[in-house]
């Protein structure tokens, strides 16, 4: 418990305003390690568009959708790597997922996305 509090404190002190999922949603899915969780969702969001974009333009309106997207962790920076890399800022994004915890949570802190339950 004071290992992860520690780590959190880290995290926090150099990404003080993101919204962090409940620790459990980390756990589940990244175990409790947050850079890894953010920093890495970023990179992995920065390599599919940059694979996309090979094949699609990424200037203009498209729509992105991802499907499983968990607690968010790669469609949250979607919006900013199209905003930064291709200037870009017309996409729709929608992701979904099976956890009604995960999509509640997400619908409530990411605002730039459209989240939907699968059933």
């Amino acid at each position: 418990m004071l290992k992860n509090k520690s780590h959190k404190n880290k995290f926090k002190k150099i990404y003080h305003d993101v919204p962090l999922p409940p620790d459990w949603h980390i756990y589940e899915t990244f175990k409790l390690d947050y850079f890894k969780y953010y920093e890495g969702g970023r990179d992995t969001a920065k390599y599919i568009l940059d694979f996309f974009h090979k094949f699609q333009q990424l200037e203009g309106k498209f729509t992105l959708f991802e499907w499983g997207c968990g607690p968010a962790r790669i469609i949250r920076h979607v919006e900013s790597v199209l905003i930064e890399e291709f200037s870009s800022n017309e996409a729709k994004l929608i992701a979904s997922d099976y956890n009604q915890d995960y999509v509640n949570w997400n619908k409530a802190n990411i605002p730039s996305v459209d989240f939907l339950l699968m059933i």
